[in-house]
């Protein structure tokens, strides 16, 4: 019997997206996501809740996005897997209300937020072979199947953001996140079958006929709630330059799974999961009106991911082992852009480009991400249209998703965002 359902059952949480907290609009995204210095419009609160205060106007804005992300696996001589994988998602990637008031000598500005930070979407279907397996009394067998997993579903977080002016150089602001599966849909399940599997046994010498092994299907669903924070400065030392500072708070949030074998609910479980707390630090500098560009350093504290089951026996979220036989770092993000504008009287149109390392998390080192993105727009009166593409690449990455197995992929992933930002 091949175990573990298959090997790749042994997951719990599995990014397909980019792990790492990011925050949301076409026009961050275009500029490499370098915005935690400039954060100057309605998804400001995603990045830098400190900048919502530049906002002047109540404003209304909206993201979408489409993902085709396509998995190389590389041929793997222990499993065999191997082949190229893809998915194609459309979803709502944020949507904001904000409204500014002033009581006497402080302004301050309100947000109101939804925003999908992880994808979980991945299929894979390929035939794998397991050598060498062992089974009571016969020995050794060579096991041949074909394996299909697939894993959807997201998480989410409503958010309540504030931001108040302290002095004319300096603002703060802060957003509070509530991870909730009723409200966000909060959930994520994953299939993982193995069909059309034959064992190949031989005893004394003698090549036994093929047996066939029963189809096994494993179904878990997961739901996931919590509470964190954003809290930001944003500070301009000098005109036209401005320096921005973010950290997000790590929490615990409550787990419900629930397992099923080939139809059968097994069980329900409640488990814990600590996600690890995020800061950054951006810069941003205006050279003029129409021209400015941006760098950003943002990092995640992946060791102190971990999973807890309702025993108390607690692993790592990366590595799915005991922290002491894991060797999780943390990823260090680092991010540069640049916007133009091309400005007539009765219209603009941006043009913006960025660079970005976005490692994901892994045992022993991170895994190497590299991307690049452009976008553009067109801004008019009192609405700001905006159009980015990214490019995401990884090689010889996600060893630690099957880790018995020396399980490897090349990673390619093309990201399109569209954002609407009204004004009143």
């Amino acid at each position: 019997m091949i175990s573990g359902n298959a090997a790749l059952s042994d997951i719990l949480l599995d990014f397909a997206s980019t792990p790492n907290p990011l925050g949301s609009g076409a026009r961050a995204i275009g500029m490499g996501g370098a915005f935690i210095g400039v954060a100057d419009d309605a998804t400001a609160a995603s990045w830098n809740p400190g900048g919502l205060i530049q906002l002047e106007k109540p404003e209304v804005s909206i993201v979408g996005n489409f993902v085709h992300r396509i998995e190389d696996i590389v041929p793997n001589h222990t499993m065999g897997a191997k082949g190229f994988q893809s998915i194609d998602l459309e979803e709502l990637n944020y949507f904001s209300i904000s409204n500014d008031f002033q009581w006497n000598d402080l302004y301050m500005v309100f947000s109101l937020n939804y925003q999908k930070l992880y994808n979980f979407n991945r299929e894979w279907d390929f035939p794998i072979a397991l050598n060498n397996i062992t089974l009571p009394v016969v020995g050794t067998a060579d096991i041949q199947a074909q394996q299909h997993y697939r894993q959807d579903g997201s998480l989410s977080a409503l958010g309540f953001a504030f931001s108040m002016q302290l002095t004319r150089q300096l603002s703060v602001g802060f957003t509070i996140n509530y991870w909730d599966e009723d409200i966000c849909n909060n959930k994520w399940e994953e299939f993982n079958s193995i069909d059309s599997a034959e064992a190949y046994m031989e005893m004394g010498g003698v090549q036994l006929p093929p047996v066939n092994i029963n189809d096994i299907l494993r179904h878990d669903e997961y739901t996931f709630e919590g509470i964190n924070y954003n809290l930001g400065i944003l500070f301009r030392p000098v005109e036209d330059f401005t320096i921005g500072m973010v950290y997000k708070t790590q929490f615990n949030a409550n787990i419900a799974h629930w397992i099923y074998t080939n139809g059968v609910l097994e069980s329900v479980l409640d488990e814990k999961m600590k996600m690890p707390a995020s800061y950054g630090i951006g810069i941003s500098y205006r050279f003029s009106q129409n021209f400015r560009v941006s760098a950003d350093y943002y990092e995640t504290q992946w060791q102190h991911f971990m999973v807890r089951d309702e025993n108390d026996n607690e692993v790592s979220g990366v590595t799915k082992q005991h922290d002491s036989q894991s060797d999780v770092e943390p990823t260090r993000q680092i991010r540069v852009g640049a916007e133009y504008y091309f400005t007539q009287p009765a219209y603009r149109i941006p043009f913006r480009c960025g660079l970005f390392y976005d490692p994901a998390p892994s045992n022993g080192n991170v895994d190497d991400y590299w991307g690049f993105s452009s976008g553009s727009g067109f801004i008019s009166g009192n609405i700001e249209f905006d159009m980015a593409y990214q490019y995401r690449k990884g090689k010889d990455v996600g060893d630690t998703i099957v880790r018995e197995y020396n399980f490897e992929m090349d990673v390619e992933e093309h990201l399109l965002f569209g954002s609407l930002i009204v004004s009143f």
